[in-house]
Parts: C-alpha cells; structure tokens; sequence
C-alpha cells in the first residue's frame, strides 16, 4: 500500500505569463509484510520539496503547448524490520525535471515528462505521461 499526497500552488510572475509553483510531497509506503518467506517487514517513506516554472510556449485554437522546468530536494527512507532487528536505509538528492504540457482541448491534456534524481548514486533517469480530464466547467 502506497499513500501519496501532493500540495502547491501557483504564483504568477510579471514575466510573459509565466508562472512558478512551489511543490511539497510526503508519501509512506506500507509492504509487502513477508518478502523473504521469514517475515520480514518493509516499509518507506519520502518527502520533497520543489520548484516548477513554466508558461504558454505556443497556443492556438486547437492545441496549447506548456513547458514547465522544476528542481526540488527529496528525502527518502526505506526500513526493513525482521524478527529481533529493524535496519534503516536514508537517501538525500537533488531532483531535476522537465514537463511538457500539451493541451489538446478544454477537456484533455498529455503531459510527458522527465525527472532526473542527482547525487543518487545508480539512479537512472524516470520517465512518464500524465492524462487529465477535466470534467468540470470553467471558472
């Protein structure tokens, strides 16, 4: 079991429509509970703290193309709890991404996206695309 939870808000700048977005994130993860057949526990939990900018690139009446660039902190913690002892496991890094958001109508938009994890040694880059439907009306 995962539980995530992601809070932030945008501030507009004087800058051409640009907008920055400062980000906070804190997740626990729960499980599995038996991972070596001898009961081991395993557990995490994450928090981060970002910056994302971005702002209309292009738009016209059929599609609107947004680029948004973020730089945050992350820290991480993984337990493994067995019978007698539990071990404990920290990162720390930087995290860097990029995002574009290509919204194709009033209704929906694709967001691919990038996240690179800095100063994680072994990390590899994560990759992803985002849907949103937006079901309500405008405000």
């Amino acid at each position: 079991l995962l539980i995530n939870g992601v809070a932030g808000f945008q501030v507009p700048l004087s800058v051409g429509g640009a907008q920055i977005c400062p980000i906070i994130s804190a997740g626990a993860g729960f499980g599995p509970n038996d991972i070596d057949g001898a009961g081991t526990k395993f557990s995490s939990h994450a928090v981060s703290f970002a910056l994302s900018a971005g702002g209309e690139l292009l738009k016209s009446q059929s599609l609107t193309l947004v680029p948004a660039f973020s730089f945050g902190f992350v820290y991480q913690a993984a337990s493994f709890e067995e019978a007698f002892t539990t071990s404990t496991e920290t990162d720390t890094y930087v995290s860097a991404g990029a995002t574009l958001g290509i919204v194709l109508s009033e209704r929906l938009s694709i967001r691919p996206n990038v996240t690179v994890p800095i100063g994680l040694d072994g990390a590899k880059p994560v990759y992803g695309v985002g849907f949103s439907l937006n079901y309500g009306g405008r405000r």
